[in-house]
């Protein structure tokens, strides 16, 4: 599959055309993300303004758990992340199909996740150039009536290389004139 030249879109939509070529759960990357509750976020602004001493005093009260104390302290210097992980569903009609990608770093965006689904799953072999380096599709919450989107600040592979403003590395590198005589060859072993 060449996705050269292709600056994105949905991750979502990359998903589904990944979906034939996995069987069962696959996943692209590692995220996490600053989001909290409404809840952590108002202690840790209200603990802003106290000593340490007074925070002590509300532990020792019974008023606040050290739990509590440290979370919004991690808040509060932008150091707090929940992590998660995507996940995605494959069907598998194309599981067992030898599989090579084309990159390049016009390869952009929910490409480049489409890129990392198979680079973190082994599925295939990357040939080309490394790839942008940026992503960012946003962490969806499913309310009642309505969705939140909560943008993701860190993403890495599954297996924790960073790739954010660096690029997907393929795993053979080659130039765009080169990479289709290199897929061929490789799907021919």
């Amino acid at each position: 599959m060449d996705v050269r030249d292709n600056i994105g879109g949905m991750t979502f939509n990359a998903a589904k055309l990944a979906a034939p070529f996995f069987y069962g759960k696959f996943s692209a990357c590692s995220k996490k993300t600053r989001q909290g509750t409404g809840l952590e976020i108002a202690s840790a602004s209200q603990e802003a303004r106290m000593t340490a001493k007074e925070i002590d005093g509300y532990i020792a009260s019974g008023l606040m758990s050290r739990e509590e104390a440290e979370l919004s302290q991690s808040i509060l210097k932008r150091a707090y992340f929940k992590y998660y992980t995507d996940e995605f569903e494959g069907t598998g009609e194309l599981a067992d199909t030898p599989l090579v990608l084309l990159t390049s770093r016009d390869t952009i965006s929910a490409a480049e996740d489409f890129v990392a689904m198979f680079k973190s799953n082994r599925r295939g072999t990357v040939i080309g150039a490394p790839t942008y380096g940026s992503t960012g599709t946003p962490m969806m919450i499913y309310l009642d009536n309505a969705v939140a989107r909560v943008c993701s600040v860190g993403y890495e592979l599954l297996d924790g290389t960073k790739f954010i403003n660096r690029g997907i590395v393929p795993d053979v590198y080659a130039t765009d004139k080169d990479a289709a005589a290199i897929a061929e060859a490789t799907l021919l072993g």
